[in-house]
């Protein structure tokens, strides 16, 4: 899942000047992962101090 939301597809090579960003803190148990997962976006890596 972590590998999806960080591919840089349909590039080869990661973007300069942005991030992927998951808000709140990191689940408790694996099963809750996925939920808190589907909540990333991609930001340019400037928000990510606002965020």
């Amino acid at each position: 899942m972590i590998a999806a939301i960080t591919d840089p597809w349909p590039r080869e090579a990661r973007a300069e000047g942005i991030a992927t960003f998951v808000p709140g803190a990191p689940p408790a148990t694996i099963h809750e992962l996925p939920e808190w997962l589907a909540t990333a976006c991609v930001v340019p890596t400037e928000d990510l101090e606002l965020l």
